[in-house]
């Protein structure tokens, strides 16, 4: 007869989809010193009359789909190997051996599993002993538990008598007896009721994708790309004996499950760093503690439940425990029908696993076990008492770097320890620390290295190159050269001019000229004569003109054109800057500025709409000149280009860095910058070295075939994507890429982070890029340094969302005309010490620095969810054939509704294809109610995004861009179902073969849709058929498909469209007649 066997359970297929039919699951334990490698090769041997399943073959049967276990075929061997290796740890040694495939005299023999007898020589630690026992089997026919349990199993046997070794008689349950009980389970109503349960709970709570992106999370290939292997590593920590036995005795006084407050405590980290609640993750839960008769046995008996944890603010970790304990408790009853594809989602999960050694002196080194497909997993192991003794953090190689693993296992390990604190489990779960002291001081003790700046001016080292160098090139553009003593005569004759005119030391003088050579001889004059320039852009409206020289009281303003001479512009002296050019007639005595005078006022734009001056000195400006020039290693050879407004500072990088070094300045005219040919041409014909440019506008200068980029690039003004440093890699693969950040209130920039040339093979995440946003910013600028602070001022966790504060040698003395004060708080950790308050978010990286991640004020919270549009633009700049992207709110309230525009030249589709790879990348409250396809997006002078010229996509017009065309209702399902989508969106007219989701919906419109379909049709309907059917011609035909659908659903539909088109007197009277009615019917 032949040996059909029976098939695997759904535990080893899920196993199987999940990738691991080729990975192997271990335990390495450190034996007991008086165990003799014969007693636990003999106690091996005979394991397998006890569990059939470690040498029971499987294979293919004819006439069944799948691998089958087949008992009646010959049994597979279970090997024993003796290894000796060099190492000079044991545990170690042992992991690593642990962590690598099955070895080849197992494999060979197709083994499902194997015991691995490991000597060291040269362990240095004598007492942590040489030897190490490694069991290896199978991850899809034995999970971790099993392994575990399998090796205090054979501790136990090996150490009954030596040389005497029995086996039980009462022999655990057969792994082919709890398959075809499984089956028996999931049979009939009770497994309908299962399915039932599981759907209505995703529906709920939402199905499950992403669950948290922790810090330095890198982006995984989506649907469309080639993915790759999964490679895992991890970390290990042993939890002190204190802080486990502590644990313990809390839960124990509180009547929570110990285990359950460990989890809690997991969940509860990872909304504080990922800033996220509710979390998603899975738990992995052993049915062998629900089912006695399970006891003992072996195979896969590990389902992993979801689980959706909400974190209110007011909450305890007791609180979540308890929470989450009802929750687990719920999905038990139902534990066998649990969607087999839940372990398919990108979800963080946790496991505990339970070691009560046989043998006093036995210790249990580790357990290692394929991740799967989970980016992120937690292995806890707990005594019989619940007391965690160790834990190993494991994550995808890909998707999360050591670092961040390394971190987040040491928050882990301070969130236990100060749980152990008396009352720490009952208050608010995010005041329990969860960085330790040597996380802190490393952080707070960056800065950037110490450097003397002499106290000299702008000018003085314009007078100092002018006497070493006076020949050497230092200023070009519009046709006009000058070398640094032709320069410095000019600048002295428009000074003395100046002088001349009434400007004296601390007097401010307004410059209204574009970017040009003489703008700059302009403002070198204006600071050579003692008083500060105020920059005004071309650009501005004359109402922005009029409000900044109204605070910065200008004795006078130098005007060229497009500026108008003529214009009036209220009391303040107009002059041409070609009447200062003219010869002068005698001399004038000019006082050298000193370093405590300003050099300039720059105005930013202020959170009420009205400009703020920032006045900055000659010796803070020193600072920024000295210590960028460092950085970028500028010498006097160099022609750096000036390309940027100086009216909002992103220009000075160049213009005071190649003062500073005394390298030549290549002035860029309008244009020069008009597009990517012009910047092509003007890149190669001067020889350019440098330039310092947005992003966003070099993204859009790159876009062509003929594009050069100069030897090194700054970017600045906004955060700088990993796929911009790639497309620019591209196009010179030696490129130089320096990430530049600071607020004018500090001087130009504090943070940089210098991508090295690649030599043309680069991966983004090597300049610690992630799919959160920017690259990251590394090394502080000279005599500076940063905190990322929560708002009570204290330290914000590694990876955690927190306010950017910035201290140092370069912080403006205040706004001008305010309150010294404003914006400034003093340095908790440096009292007496001032801090600015930047208002950008940010936060520390595991791998050291920090990273931008926005402002604090274009935070929106969508659905309760903290939503970052930054994060969005990147993700939306990722997406292949996508060269610029953009994202705003529009609306107020709860009906902030989030829309991204694209420059997506050639795309077909846009619209579509962008949500479903934003649907693929971000959580659900992230994806833009909108996606609009624009030309180009529109700019400010300084090349940023000008968001408030942004489209507004609820206008009719725009809400069609990129979109498919509306086709109107045709019949009165459809018409009925449209109309109360209009009445939910707030629009009309809806179409019905453009989804709810691109329509503006989103999770709470389906919840609010199905209410009044079954309100006004008399029909239950779950939000997962509108999910499934987010049209509302693929939703009508759905309803009319059900059984109770058809003609009958189409008659309440056109009585109810009759009904709504009555007058509202007409409803009235129908619907009392109706009442009538049904009392006299009672």
């Amino acid at each position: 007869m032949t040996d059909t066997g029976f098939a695997l359970t759904p535990e080893q297929r899920t196993r199987v989809a999940l990738g691991m039919e080729a990975a192997s699951v271990a335990v390495v334990v450190a034996p007991d010193a008086v165990l003799s490698p014969d007693a636990v090769r003999q106690a091996w041997a005979m394991l397998s009359e006890r569990h059939e399943l470690l040498t029971m073959a499987t294979g293919q049967v004819e006439g069944f789909r799948g691998v089958r276990h087949l008992p009646q075929a010959p049994a597979l061997g279970l090997p024993w190997i003796a290894r000796r290796v060099n190492h000079t740890s044991a545990d170690a040694a042992a992991l690593a051996e642990a962590a690598g495939p099955m070895p080849e005299d197992a494999a060979s023999q197709r083994a499902n599993a194997c015991a691995i007898w490991l000597t060291c020589d040269g362990v240095v630690d004598a007492a942590q002993g040489d030897t190490r026992l490694i069991l290896m089997a199978r991850a899809w026919l034995f999970d971790e538990a099993s392994l575990v349990a399998l090796a205090q199993e054979l501790i136990a046997l090996a150490s009954d008598v030596p040389g005497q070794v029995g086996v039980d008689d009462d022999a655990p349950l057969r792994y082919e007896d709890f398959a075809s009980w499984r089956d028996s389970l999931v049979e009939g109503t009770e497994g309908l009721d299962g399915k039932a349960y599981w759907r209505r709970y995703l529906d709920e709570a939402g199905s499950p994708r992403t669950g948290v992106r922790l810090a330095a999370h890198r982006r995984l290939p989506g649907s469309g790309e080639a993915a790759q292997e999964t490679v895992a590593h991890g970390v290990r920590r042993v939890v002190p004996g204190e802080t486990g036995s502590a644990l313990v005795a809390m839960a124990q006084a509180r009547g929570i499950a110990p285990d359950l407050l460990l989890q809690a405590a997991w969940w509860a980290l990872l909304a504080r760093i990922g800033g996220q609640s509710p979390v998603d993750g899975t738990v992995c839960h052993d049915c062998r503690a629900d089912y006695g008769p399970l006891a003992g046995s072996l195979g896969v008996f590990e389902r992993r439940m979801p689980v959706r944890v909400f974190l209110d603010d007011t909450l305890s970790l007791v609180d979540i425990a308890c929470r989450l304990g009802e929750a687990i408790d719920e999905h038990r009853n139902w534990q066998e029908s649990v969607p087999a594809d839940i372990g398919n989602h990108v979800l963080t999960s946790v496991r505990i696993v339970v070691w009560d050694s046989p043998a006093a002196r036995t210790r249990l080194v580790g357990v290692t076990a394929p991740l799967g497909k989970a980016e992120c997993h937690l292995d806890l192991v707990t005594d019989a008492r619940g007391a965690v003794t160790q834990l190993a953090l494991t994550g995808d190689a890909c998707a999360y770097p050591v670092d961040a693993l390394d971190v987040l296992a040491d928050q882990y390990l301070t969130l236990l320890a100060s749980l152990t604190v008396p009352a720490s489990a009952d208050r608010p779960w995010r005041q329990i620390e969860v960085t330790s002291d040597l996380q802190k001081s490393r952080y707070l003790g960056w800065a950037g290295p110490a450097l003397t700046v002499a106290d000299e001016t702008v000018v003085h080292a314009l007078l100092r190159h002018a006497q070493e160098r006076p020949d050497a090139p230092a200023l070009d553009g519009d046709g006009k050269r000058f070398t640094w003593s032709e320069l410095t005569s000019e600048v002295l004759k428009v000074s003395a001019h100046l002088q001349a005119k009434g400007v004296r030391t601390g007097d401010t003088v307004a410059l209204a000229m574009p970017r040009s050579v003489d703008m700059v001889i302009a403002l070198l004059a204006t600071m050579r004569a003692g008083a500060a320039y105020v920059p005004l852009d071309p650009s501005w409206p004359v109402s922005r003109v009029h409000a900044v020289l109204s605070q910065a009281t200008p004795v006078l303003a130098i005007v060229a054109p497009p500026f108008d001479a003529s214009a009036p512009v209220p009391s303040v002296p107009l002059v041409s800057f070609s009447e200062l050019m003219q010869p002068m007639v005698g001399d004038a005595t000019l006082p050298a500025p000193r370093a405590t005078d300003r050099a300039y006022v720059v105005f930013t734009s202020g959170s009420t709409g009205t400009p703020k001056g920032v006045p900055i000195g000659h010796r803070q400006l020193a600072n920024y000149a000295h210590a960028i020039s460092n950085v970028l290693s500028l010498s006097p050879g160099h022609r750096v280009a000036l390309t940027s407004t100086v009216a909002a500072d992103l220009g000075n990088t160049a213009l005071f860095g190649a003062m500073a070094a005394g390298a030549c300045l290549v002035v860029a005219n309008e244009a020069d910058m008009a597009d990517g040919a012009a910047f092509a041409r003007f890149v190669g014909s001067n020889a350019i070295d440098i330039v310092k440019i947005t992003p966003s506008h070099l993204d859009a200068l790159v876009q062509v075939p003929s594009a050069i980029l100069p030897g090194t690039v700054v970017l600045g003004g906004e955060a700088t994507q990993p796929s911009l440093v790639d497309a620019l890699r591209r196009i010179r693969p030696d490129v130089r890429i320096v990430n530049h950040y600071g607020p004018t209130e500090t001087t130009v920039g504090v943070l940089t982070h210098v991508c090295e040339a690649a030599g043309g093979s680069h991966d983004s995440n090597d300049d610690g890029g992630d799919d959160n946003g920017a690259l990251p910013l590394t090394q502080p600028l000279a005599n500076c340094y940063v905190r990322v602070l929560d708002d009570d001022l204290s330290f914000t966790p590694v990876g955690a969302r927190g306010m950017l504060y910035i201290g140092g040698e370069q912080l403006t003395q205040g706004y001008l005309g305010r309150d010294a004060r404003e914006g400034f708080v003093d340095d908790p950790f440096q009292p007496g010490v001032r801090l600015y308050r930047t208002g950008d978010v940010a936060r520390w990286l595991p791998q050291g620095g920090v990273q931008w991640l926005g402002r604090a004020d274009e935070q929106v919270k969508i659905r309760g969810h903290r939503v970052e549009p930054a994060e969005i633009e990147a993700a939306c700049r990722d997406i292949r054939g996508v060269t610029q992207a953009a994202v705003r709110p529009w609306g107020s309230g709860t009906q902030v509704q989030l829309a991204a525009y694209v420059v997506a030249p050639g795309m077909a589709d846009a619209q579509r294809q962008v949500r479903d790879a934003l649907v693929e990348r971000l959580p659900a409250a992230w994806i833009p109610a909108f996606v609009l396809t624009l030309a180009s997006i529109p700019r400010l002078a300084n090349g940023k995004v000008d968001r408030q010229a942004l489209p507004d996509p609820r206008d009719g017009a725009m809400a069609g861009e990129g979109g498919a065309v509306d086709v109107a209702p045709q019949t009165p399902l459809e018409t009925w179902l449209a109309k109360r989508l209009e009445d939910l969106l707030g629009r009309a007219p809806v179409g019905v073969t453009r989804s709810l989701f691109d329509l503006g919906g989103d999770s709470l419109t389906v919840i609010r849709f199905v209410a009044r379909i079954g309100e006004g049709l008399h029909i239950e309907v779950l939000p997962g058929l509108v999910f499934a059917n987010p049209t509302v011609r693929a939703l009508a035909n759905a309803l009319l498909a059900r059984p109770d659908g058809g003609e009958a659903l189409v008659r309440r539909a056109q009585a109810r469209l009759t009904f709504d088109a009555l007058p509202p007197e007409a409803q009235a009277a129908l619907l009392a007649r109706a009442r009538q009615a049904s009392s006299a019917a009672s």
